[in-house]
């Protein structure tokens, strides 16, 4: 007969795979977990020792499934008893810690720390557990075939990264109180009045998302869409509007201006036609990553609202390799564009930046500020987005 599982080890190794995943968790939820248990929580099944686990490290829906996906891949004992090592009271041995028996006569202390460490978990036959709710005709999915996406960015990084995009501005209804107001007022008049209040102060930050899709964007898609959602629901921004593009919404730039560059340059730099790119808005973007709803982009960029930053994300070329100076012109000429109802634009590259070198990518850097996707990306993404001063070759 094989030994029972060891609970306590298998608890390490699900803890191991969330730090893998970079939960915020440490030695301290690990001392939270062994206090809970010497109180007597989570020893009735697995499920209860899974709901514990859920509501001592989660502190997000999206964390609570990581734990329960992590925690059904590994094979758990159907019913729980501690079980003492050699030399313990039999007290410990009937199924309960001795803090949770409240046995009359017997102090209600928990057992010391290292006796819980020496606690091992397995299969009690006989022990009496809740009888699991199973409903008729409904198939239950299996919680170890649930997908836990693993990016290059957690959902956390990304919203605790956008909520320094700040603009702290008072509206909406007086709901706080004045003090300095409400003193000078009563030193005024003399006599009582009612307190002065204000509105609170609320994030008055906008944003205005452009999102490349299909084609070299594909392999880069279930990241870039984890990417919008983390920054709409918990970026904490007054207003993010998401607008989606296939390869560049605006096309059309007057070619002559490259034929005015060196020709013998196997790809050359836009320098001394920079100025002369005119901004270009007669193109489209749309509402969906089908590409189905259109909307004009001059009539996007005239309905701005004061304020508004502009975030870009595509691989500018970088994912195919591409040099084409084509592309490079019509990329300027949409951020000029941008530019006449932005705030900031700046551009995020889900591609590594190495992979940027004689690229599209290499030379829009050069005039726009861009950024890869990661976590030190982000950060200075949202620095630039802020109104940082940016470091760029040749500014546009």
């Amino acid at each position: 007969m094989s030994d029972p599982p060891n609970a306590f080890a298998l608890i390490r190794e699900l803890f191991t795979q969330l730090q893998r995943r970079r939960l915020p968790i440490g030695p301290p939820d690990l001392d939270a977990l062994r206090l809970a248990l010497t109180a007597g929580f989570g020893w009735s099944s697995p499920d209860a020792l899974r709901d514990l686990l859920v509501a001592l490290w989660a502190k997000s829906p999206r964390e609570a499934d990581i734990v329960r996906a992590l925690f059904a891949r590994l094979a758990w004992p159907e019913h729980w008893t501690p079980e003492p090592v050699a030399g313990t009271s039999s007290a410990a041995a009937t199924g309960r810690p001795a803090s949770a028996r409240g046995e009359a006569g017997a102090p209600r202390e928990p057992p010391p720390p290292e006796r819980v460490e020496e606690i091992q978990l397995s299969v009690s036959r006989n022990a009496i557990g809740i009888p699991a709710l199973t409903l008729p005709r409904v198939q239950i999915a299996d919680a170890r075939l649930l997908l836990v996406e693993q990016y290059p960015l957690t959902h956390r990084e990304i919203a605790q990264a956008f909520r320094r995009l700040r603009k702290p501005m008072r509206f909406g209804p007086p709901s706080e109180l004045d003090l300095g107001q409400t003193l000078q007022q009563r030193l005024r008049t003399g006599v009582a009045m009612p307190p002065v209040l204000v509105p609170r102060r609320r994030n008055a930050a906008r944003l205005a998302l452009f999102v490349d899709v299909e084609g070299s964007m594909a392999p880069y898609a279930p990241f870039v869409e984890a990417f919008c959602t983390a920054v709409r629901e918990a970026g904490l921004l007054q207003q993010t509007s998401l607008h989606y593009f296939h390869d560049m919404p605006t096309e059309g730039t007057d070619r002559s201006l490259l034929s005015e560059l060196d020709p013998g340059d196997f790809f050359p730099a836009l320098d001394p036609v920079l100025s002369r790119i005119e901004p270009l808005d007669a193109g489209r973007v749309y509402a969906d990553p089908q590409l189905e709803h259109g909307q004009p982009l001059r009539a996007l960029v005239a309905g701005m609202a004061p304020g508004t930053a502009a975030l870009i994300v595509s691989d500018a070329g970088a994912a195919r390799g591409r040099a084409d100076a084509g592309r490079v012109q019509d990329s300027l000429a949409f951020v000029k564009a941008l530019r006449r109802g932005a705030s900031a634009v700046v551009w995020l590259n889900p591609v590594p930046q190495p992979l940027w070198a004689h690229t599209v990518a290499a030379h829009l850097a050069r005039h726009v500020p861009m950024y890869a996707m990661d976590r030190s990306g982000i950060h200075l993404a949202v620095n630039a987005l802020r109104g940082h001063p940016v470091p760029l070759e040749r500014p546009l």
